[in-house]
């Protein structure tokens, strides 16, 4: 059953939630798949016609956005106002946090069988920041658990974390959990750690650079999805793609290189 959007209402039983409240990859990918999930309503006695909703109101915002008329539904008009209390399930706004839209992304790539490429084009991001979101991924499911209840790791924590192994891993997240290390910081101490240094204080192998040199190397690691070194003894600069052709690709394509 399906009902038309401008018949249902918010009320009493379900708390705010705003159109910007949804991730972006949820009505990427309600725009390729639909709406499958029902929202929950019950009829409005003093508007005949009229439905106020129960429960799962996300769905009846995403059809708003992808500007569909109607949305499937699920009266609930047999439970009294006691049954509606026990089962009533709060409102809670999905989360918003890079993990999650990592995760969301990787299952649009999957189900869709789309390029990393397509997917940062229909998400609003580089292949890069794709690959970099899947390369988070890849960390085991307990690191991912850690990073997310630490508010202090960001997702360029969490993509520099990525490149290190596992107790290397632990490491840094244990640093920047404790230390609140900014994203400049956290390479740093991951090349001290690279390098073998695991206790070292952030910057210490890095002493004679300066932090306009710093500064530089964050900001070409962030637009390139990479990890990037200046060498300036040598006159080098280097881009660590980690042996994963996909963020090669982006690398390049950032460079205006897309024709190989």
């Amino acid at each position: 059953m399906n009902v038309d959007i401008d018949l249902i209402h918010t009320g009493q039983w379900t708390e705010r939630l705003l159109q910007s409240d949804i991730p972006e990859e949820v009505v990427v990918r309600a725009r390729l798949y639909g709406l499958h999930e029902d929202v929950h309503l019950r009829s409005l006695p003093h508007r005949p016609g009229h439905y106020e909703i129960l429960g799962s109101p996300r769905t009846w915002l995403i059809a708003q956005l992808i500007q569909q008329p109607a949305v499937p539904v699920k009266l609930m008009d047999h439970l009294s106002l006691d049954e509606i209390e026990g089962y009533y399930e709060p409102l809670t706004v999905p989360s918003d946090h890079f993990i999650d839209r990592a995760k969301m992304l990787r299952t649009m790539i999957r189900e869709r069988g789309i390029s990393l490429a397509d997917a940062g084009r229909m998400t609003g991001k580089s292949r890069a920041e794709v690959c970099n979101m899947m390369r988070v991924l890849k960390m085991d499911e307990q690191t991912l658990e850690k990073i997310r209840h630490c508010p202090k790791v960001k997702f360029g924590h969490a993509r520099i974390m990525a490149g290190l192994g596992y107790e290397q891993q632990q490491r840094l997240l244990e640093k920047i959990r404790c230390e609140g290390l900014s994203v400049q910081q956290s390479e740093a101490v991951a090349r001290a750690l690279r390098q073998g240094g695991a206790d070292m204080p952030a910057g210490k192998k890095e002493a004679e650079k300066s932090a306009d040199v710093l500064r530089l190397e964050t900001l070409m690691s962030e637009h390139f999805g990479a990890r990037v070194a200046i060498r300036e003894k040598q006159g080098l600069l280097e881009i660590n793609y980690h042996h994963d052709l996909d963020i090669l690709q982006g690398i390049l394509e950032k460079m205006g290189i897309e024709d190989l």
